[in-house]
């Protein structure tokens, strides 16, 4: 019940505009693997593995507890729809001026009837099994929001009995230490 209160209550204040996010530069890497641990944690039973490749160098323009929120509930929904020996597939890429993410999964997929309403509030895709998957049906909205108030998209694709796969994409920042390794990289090729 707190859960639901606490994702009604997230919900509300972003889609009103009355969230402030407090951006810096977040390494992207060091915060999908702290996800997949706080998940594997979690549901140590499900037996899925990850497979995570994100490089390690690759920052966005994010507010940090609001990153982790985005993550978390993708990463959790890819092993919660998975199945026993599941495999969860984490990439990540600068293309241009953004970071794109992709979170990929090889479970029980989702209807192509019910993709165009996965984003909506408590929507549910398989109703046969919302009685049995815990979860308050507010994670994907809460993060299509999250993800559109830091100028991003979100996007899923899915294939019934194959796995989904939810793309999102954030703008990316240019550190110090990135600029210094993109200076070298470029005297090393002249």
């Amino acid at each position: 019940m707190s859960k639901l209160i606490t994702d009604i209550s997230d919900l509300s204040a972003i889609e009103s505009g009355k969230i402030h996010l407090a951006r810096e530069p977040v390494r992207l890497r060091s915060i999908i693997c702290d996800m997949i641990a706080l998940t594997e944690a979690r549901r140590r039973d499900s037996l899925v593995s990850f497979c995570v490749s994100v490089p390690d160098d690759l920052f966005v323009h994010a507010d940090r507890t609001r990153l982790e929120q985005i993550i978390s509930n993708l990463i959790d929904n890819a092993v919660k729809f998975n199945r026993p020996g599941g495999l969860v597939t984490v990439t990540a890429e600068q293309t241009g001026d953004r970071a794109v993410v992709v979170i990929e999964d090889n479970g029980i997929g989702i209807p192509a009837s019910d993709l165009p309403r996965v984003f909506e509030r408590l929507y549910r895709a398989d109703k046969s099994r919302s009685n049995r998957i815990e979860g308050t049906g507010l994670g994907l909205a809460i993060v299509k929001h999250l993800v559109q108030a830091h100028r991003g998209e979100i996007t899923a694709t899915s294939e019934l009995g194959r796995g989904s796969r939810f793309r999102f994409s954030l703008p990316v920042t240019v550190t110090e230490e990135r600029s210094i390794e993109s200076i070298q990289t470029e005297l090393s090729v002249m």
